[in-house]
């Protein structure tokens, strides 16, 4: 789940729209869509099926749906690891009671770019 419409790669509508949070309240999603994550190492991963929740504060990626698209995760020493067969997908750092993903994310406007190896960024 993500607040921020420009970190989409693609976007499009969604048919059901209403998250229910831990605090009671709901949320509308507005879209679905794919946004992509530069790991530390350089590989960029795409999660896909993202919601688009523009009243959320922070993003949100759920584990239980990593582990049932054949995901799995630990962690220790405060760095989480979610693999896929012997690939480290993506690591996370403890910050208090929450794991950060350690990569930056690609704009969907940076990601379209930066498919060509030479670009005049003059142009852009």
């Amino acid at each position: 789940m993500r607040p921020h419409r420009d970190w989409f790669v693609t976007y499009e509508p969604v048919d059901t729209g209403i998250i229910h949070m831990g605090n009671n309240t709901e949320c509308m999603v507005v879209k679905i869509g794919t946004i992509q994550i530069k790991t530390q190492e350089g590989v960029v991963r795409t999660l896909s099926k993202v919601q688009h929740i523009p009243d959320m504060i922070r993003s949100l990626i759920s584990l239980g749906t990593l582990e049932a698209n054949g995901c799995r995760y630990s962690a220790e020493n405060g760095v989480l690891k979610v693999t896929k067969g012997a690939m480290v997908l993506m690591k996370g750092l403890r910050q208090g009671s929450l794991y950060f993903p350690q990569g930056t994310t690609i704009s969907g406007l940076t990601a379209v770019y930066t498919t060509s190896a030479n670009i005049d960024t003059k142009k852009l």
